[in-house]
């Protein structure tokens, strides 16, 4: 995974299982809702995905999952590449984090974060070749810190635990 690794939620989701879609050959286009839920625990010093879920509602209905890939070269710190792999094809998402509200309980590193998001579906496979769209949403993620080894939490470290709840709103055609 090629993420920065402070307390900011980053989306892996696993678990595909189609709810409907149109056929190949029918195009669709119209608002489009995501929601969904990731837990991750730091076993091994890294961030790892325990459980997860992703549901697309609107144009494209479905379950999937989102898999996250590396940024490309002139990407800025505040943009992250995720495939949303649904078993129709996938949608190449491109997220911008706006604004992060961050609390952390110093004596426990218990932390919650809020961070809003656009998105730009850019291409895909599949039945979503040559798809588009854009929302707007975020995740607000719950979790442990790591410490330090001043005892400090150490917001650069894989948070030991994290649950993180992920919702975003627009359009997509494909």
């Amino acid at each position: 995974m090629q993420r920065p690794k402070p307390i900011l939620p980053v989306v892996l989701l696993a678990g595909a299982t189609a709810i409907s879609a149109p056929s190949a050959a029918a195009a669709a286009s119209g608002p489009q809702t995501f929601k969904g839920t990731i837990v991750t625990d730091a076993a091994g010093g890294e961030r790892n995905i325990v459980k997860s879920i992703v549901i697309a509602r609107g144009a494209f209905n479905g379950v999937g999952t989102i898999v996250e890939v590396p940024n490309q070269p002139g990407d800025g710190e505040d943009i992250f590449r995720d495939d949303l792999v649904f078993p129709q094809g996938t949608l190449h998402l491109v997220t911008t984090n706006l604004d992060l509200a961050l609390n952390v309980i110093p004596q426990s590193c218990r932390f919650t974060a809020s961070v809003q998001q656009t998105g730009e579906i850019a291409g895909g496979t599949g039945l979503f070749t040559g798809a588009s769209g854009s929302g707007a949403g975020g995740v607000v993620a719950r979790g442990t810190a790591a410490r330090a080894a001043d005892g400090s939490c150490d917001p650069l470290a894989p948070t030991l635990h994290e649950v993180d709840r992920i919702s975003s709103t627009g359009t997509l055609s494909y």
